[in-house]
C-alpha cells in the first residue's frame, strides 16, 4: 500500500495533528495538563492507527507526549502540539485550501460533559 504525503504529512499524521491542534484551542480536558489530550480523545481505540501516529509525530518533533500513570502492561500517554507542529499544521492547511472543520464534533463533546 502506497501512502499518499501532502505537505510531508500522511494523511493519518494530517488527521491527527488537526485534531491536536483543536484540542489545544479550544479544549482542557479534567485530569491533564493544558493543551494534552488522549489519543481516545482524538478517536483512537484499540488496535487504531492513532498511538502510532502519534508516536511518529512526538519523534518528528511535532508534538509531545507526557506520560500520565503506568499500567501493568504499558504506560498510558498524553499527548499535546508543539510550536513547530502549529507551523506544520498551519503549511499544511495553506499548501492544501483545507479548512479546520472540527469544532463542530468538539462542540458537541464539550456540551456532553456538562
Amino acid at each position: 500500500m502506497v501512502t499518499k504525503r501532502t505537505a510531508c504529512l500522511t494523511g493519518h499524521e494530517s488527521k491527527i495533528l488537526g485534531r491536536l491542534f483543536a484540542y489545544a484551542e479550544l479544549v482542557l480536558l479534567p485530569g491533564l495538563p493544558s493543551g494534552f489530550c488522549l489519543p481516545k480523545h482524538l478517536g483512537g481505540e484499540k488496535q487504531s492507527h492513532h498511538g502510532k501516529t502519534l508516536r511518529r509525530l512526538v519523534s518528528r518533533g511535532l508534538c509531545v507526549q507526557h506520560t500520565i500513570e503506568q499500567e501493568a502492561k504499558r504506560d498510558v500517554c498524553a499527548y499535546k502540539l508543539t510550536a513547530e507542529g502549529r507551523v506544520v499544521w498551519n503549511m499544511y492547511l495553506e499548501h492544501t485550501g483545507e479548512q479546520l472543520n472540527v469544532a463542530p464534533k468538539l462542540r458537541a463533546f464539550m456540551a456532553s460533559q456538562s
